[in-house]
C-alpha cells in the first residue's frame, strides 16, 4: 500500500519555473493545471506524443478525486470509484500500468428502502419479499398512469421533477426519488434540469427497469447503454485503491521526461495584447511560468474561465450558475473484516445523515489490516450548510450512531477516522446548465491555446475511466496543432471517446 507523495520543495518567491526544450523535436510545450485523472493522463499521453509536458498541482499531493486518503494503516477512496470501459487502447493503458494489481471485481451493491436492503440491480424476488405490496402495487399503478398520459400529452418535461413523475409516476417520484434528490443536492427537483435524470437513472419506467432486470437475472443479460449503468456487474479496481493509478501515472509520466510541480496554486493568467493566448501562468506561491503552446486546465470551470476571461460578461452573467456540489467524506476503520453485505449501499431517505456508505472490505484491494476494513460515509454539504460546518467529532457521531441503530457495527470497534471536505465534488446540474457551460466554453475558446478538460474543467459529470479517455481524443489533436481545442463527445456506454462497434 502507498500513500500519496510528499510535497516536493517549494521554489523560492521570485523563482520562475520554466520548460525544457523539447527532445523529440516537435516544439511543442504543454502545462497540465491540475495533477488528478484528467491531468495526469494527459500529459503522460501528451509526453509520449512527444511533447514536453510540465504538470502543476495546487494540492501537496497528486490524484484528486480519484486519489487514495491514507488514515493510520487504512487507505479510501472519495467514495466507490470503478473503472468500466470496452475501449481497448483504454484497457490496455490500465493493464500497462497497473499489471497484476488491476483487479476484476463483481459488485454487488444496494438501496436502503422502506428499512430494508434491496439489492440493485433490482431482482423481482427480492423486491416481492422486502417492499410493502401495497406500495408496489400503487407505483406500477401511478408510472403506468403517467406513461398514458405521457403519450397522451406529448408535453416535454421542464426539469427533473417533471421528468421522473412523467416517467416512474407520483408514488416513486414521493417516496423515493424526491427526497434522494433533495438531499444529495440540496435543492428541489424543480431547480434541476431533466438531463440529469434521464442520464443518471439507468431505465426510463418501470417496465423498461423489470425487464433488464429479468434478462440479467434469467438469461445473464448485461443490458444497458451507459458506461457505468448499475446493470454492469463486473467493474475493474486497484489494488491498494484508485489513487494507486494515479501514482502509476505520475512515476510512468517522470519516468518518461515529465515533470510533476506539487503545491502550485493557479492564482494568474498573463495574456497577449489581444487576449488570444495564455503566455504566463502565476502561482500563490509568487512563481510563474512561461513559454507554453498550450495550457491543458483541468481545475474547476467558474475558477480558470475569469482567469482566461476576464473582460466577458459571462463572468457575471454565467459563472454564477456553474456551481459544485460540497461533499463532507467520513472515513473510518473498523475492526472487522466487512460491515456491509455490499460494496456500497444508497440511502436514499432523508432521515439518515448519509447519502452512500461504501465498504472497502468487498473491493479485496488490500486497503485495511487483515480482519479489519474501511468504510466511506458520504455527506452531501456545501460550506455553510449544516454538515459542512459540523464538528468532525459530531459527523463520526451521527455516521456510528446510524449504524448502530440498523445493527451493522458498534462504535466500540472504531478504531481509525478522518473527515474530510471537499468542497467541487460534482456539477450542480440545474436547469439550462448545459446551455450555460456551451456559453461559457464557447467564449473560452478565445483563448486559442487553452484547453478545459475533465469534469471540473468542462462542467460535466464523469468518470475515471471517461476522464482518461477524454485524454484520448485531446492529446492527438495537440499534436497536430490545432488551436481552441474542446473536447465535445457525448459518453456512450463503451466509453466518451469510442463508440460501440
Amino acid at each position: 500500500m502507498s500513500l500519496p507523495p510528499e510535497p516536493e520543495r517549494q521554489a523560492g518567491a521570485n523563482d520562475a519555473v520554466s520548460t525544457r526544450s523539447n527532445a523529440d523535436g516537435t516544439g511543442l510545450r504543454v502545462a497540465v493545471i491540475g495533477g488528478g485523472a484528467t491531468g495526469l493522463s494527459t500529459a503522460l499521453l501528451a509526453r509520449r506524443a512527444g511533447l514536453e509536458v510540465e504538470v502543476y498541482e495546487a494540492a501537496p499531493h497528486a490524484g484528486g478525486l480519484a486519489g487514495c486518503f491514507g488514515v493510520d494503516d487504512f487507505l479510501f477512496d472519495f467514495g466507490p470509484h470503478e473503472l468500466v470501459t470496452d475501449n481497448r487502447e483504454l484497457l490496455a493503458l490500465l493493464q500497462e500500468l497497473c499489471g497484476d494489481d488491476l483487479l476484476q471485481v463483481r459488485k454487488r451493491s444496494a438501496q436502503y428502502f422502506q428499512e430494508r436492503f434491496i439489492a440493485y440491480p433490482f431482482r423481482i424476488a427480492d423486491l416481492l419479499q422486502k417492499v410493502r405490496k401495497r406500495f408496489l402495487v400503487r407505483a406500477i399503478a401511478d408510472a403506468a398512469l403517467a406513461r398514458v398520459r405521457g403519450v397522451l400529452t406529448r408535453r416535454r418535461p421542464a426539469n427533473l421533477e417533471e421528468w421522473v413523475r412523467g416517467h416512474f409516476g407520483d408514488t416513486l417520484f414521493d417516496f423515493y426519488f424526491g427526497p434522494y434528490t433533495r438531499k444529495v443536492w440540496g435543492l428541489a427537483p424543480k431547480e434541476l434540469d431533466a438531463r440529469t435524470a434521464s442520464q443518471r437513472i439507468a431505465a426510463d419506467s418501470i417496465v423498461a427497469l423489470a425487464v433488464k432486470s429479468l434478462r440479467l437475472q434469467l438469461f445473464g443479460k448485461e443490458d444497458f447503454d451507459r458506461t457505468h449503468d448499475e446493470q454492469r456487474h463486473n467493474f475493474l479496481y486497484v489494488r491498494g485503491g484508485m489513487g494507486e493509478l494515479g501514482n502509476a501515472l505520475a512515476a510512468q509520466f517522470e519516468a518518461d521526461g515529465g515533470r510533476v510541480h506539487l503545491g502550485k496554486r493557479l492564482v494568474g493568467l498573463g495574456l497577449d495584447d489581444d487576449g488570444r493566448r495564455i503566455e504566463r501562468l502565476d502561482f500563490a506561491d509568487g512563481t510563474s511560468a512561461s513559454g507554453f503552446d498550450y495550457v491543458v486546465s483541468t481545475m474547476p470551470l467558474p475558477e480558470f474561465f475569469p482567469l482566461a476571461r476576464p473582460e466577458s460578461p459571462l463572468v457575471a452573467s454565467h459563472v454564477p450558475r456553474l456551481d459544485f456540489r460540497g461533499m463532507v467524506f467520513c472515513f473510518v476503520g473498523f475492526d472487522r473484516p466487512q460491515v456491509l453485505d455490499h460494496h456500497w449501499v444508497y440511502f436514499p431517505g432523508e432521515d439518515v445523515p448519509f447519502q452512500r456508505v461504501t465498504d472497502f472490505g468487498h473491493f479485496n484491494a488490500g486497503m485495511a489490516p487483515p480482519g479489519r476494513t474501511g468504510l466511506a460515509f458520504e455527506l452531501s454539504s456545501n460550506p455553510g450548510e449544516r454538515y459542512w460546518e459540523m464538528p468532525d467529532e459530531r459527523v463520526l457521531e451521527l455516521c456510528t450512531i446510524e449504524l448502530e441503530r440498523l445493527g451493522l457495527a458498534s462504535r466500540r470497534e472504531v478504531v481509525a477516522w478522518k473527515v474530510v471536505r471537499v468542497r467541487r465534488a460534482y456539477p450542480v446540474q440545474t436547469n439550462g446548465y448545459a446551455e450555460t457551460a456551451s456559453a461559457v466554453l464557447d467564449d473560452l475558446a478565445r483563448v486559442e491555446n487553452a484547453v478545459p478538460l475533465g469534469r471540473q474543467g468542462i462542467f460535466r459529470y464523469c468518470n475515471t475511466d471517461e476522464c482518461i479517455e477524454m485524454s484520448m481524443d485531446v492529446v492527438p489533436r495537440m499534436a497536430a496543432r490545432e488551436r481552441s481545442i474542446r473536447f465535445e463527445r457525448a459518453s456512450t456506454w463503451v466509453g466518451v471517446g469510442a463508440q460501440s462497434g
